[in-house]
Parts: C-alpha cells; sequence; structure tokens
C-alpha cells in the first residue's frame, strides 16, 4: 500500500465516517497495519562493514550489523584498486549507496572513488603526494563501509 492510498482509506474509513459508532476497531487496525507496512517497505537494509588491511594485502571485512541478507568478500586487485564481491547480487545497482568513512588517517589527504556494478563493488583509494594523488594501499584500513539498499 503507498503513502497516497493509506491517506485515501483513512479519509474513507476513518475521517468521513459521520454515523456514530461506525468506525471499528477493525478499521483502525487495518490502517496501523498498513502505515506499519509502509514504513517497514521504506527501511533501507544496511550493511555497516569494518575493514582492515595490511600492506598490500587483500582487505579483511567484519560485518558490525547486517539486514542485507548478503555475503561480502573483499580482494585487492592492484596498488589501491579493491573489489568487494556481494553474493547475491543487488537486484538493482542503481538502488545501493556505497559510502567509506576512514579512521585515523593522518598527514594524508585520501581520495577513493566507489562503482557498483550488482555483484561487485570496485573501490580506488589514492593518497596525496605532492603534486599529485596516486593510488595507494592501506587507506581502507580502520575503515567503516556502509551499505545501504534501497528495493
Amino acid at each position: 500500500m503507498t503513502n497516497t492510498q493509506i491517506k485515501d482509506n483513512n479519509n474513507t474509513l476513518i475521517r468521513t465516517k459521520t454515523v456514530a459508532k461506525s468506525i471499528t476497531k477493525t478499521n483502525v487496525a487495518d490502517q496501523l497495519d498498513a502505515v506499519v507496512d509502509y514504513v517497514d517497505q521504506q527501511a533501507p537494509k544496511v550493511a555497516l562493514i569494518y575493514s582492515t588491511q595490511s600492506g598490500t594485502g587483500s582487505p579483511s571485512l567484519t560485518m558490525i550489523s547486517d539486514t542485507t541478507g548478503k555475503t561480502y568478500t573483499a580482494d585487492r586487485v592492484s596498488v589501491g584498486s579493491y573489489n568487494i564481491y556481494v553474493s547475491p547480487s543487488f537486484s538493482t545497482a542503481s538502488k545501493c549507496l556505497v559510502s567509506i568513512f576512514l579512521d585515523g588517517i593522518t598527514n594524508s589527504i585520501p581520495q577513493w572513488a566507489i562503482q557498483n556494478f550488482g555483484s561487485s563493488i570496485a573501490i580506488e583509494t589514492k593518497s596525496f603526494t605532492s603534486p599529485n594523488f596516486a593510488l595507494a594501499d592501506g587507506i581502507l584500513n580502520g575503515a567503516q563501509i556502509k551499505i545501504e539498499i534501497y528495493e
């Protein structure tokens, strides 16, 4: 049931009832159920992942919390380039939001790029080495990765 349908039902079944005692407990309970179902549909499924990485190794992912029902594994492709594999794949990659929160970065200006392919998330990390940004390892060490799915 959509937000508009819930409002229409509230008007029809509750607000416009003018006969005494014509609003039943069932009318009210059904509308409350519809609101709860609607809110549940709108809440994203979220995975919050803690990443550690040492040297040139693949990042290790530790699940902090997860309501997505998916499995995430990571590997290092090359310097500063990583993939997080998603199983099962996102049904619609455009309805997923991936965010990275860095922790403990000192004396560096990190930069990253994320691309979601549905079955994998490509991440590139760069660090500033005057005068340019260059691909760099270690930036995902201590990072929190948040994946939100809006389906």
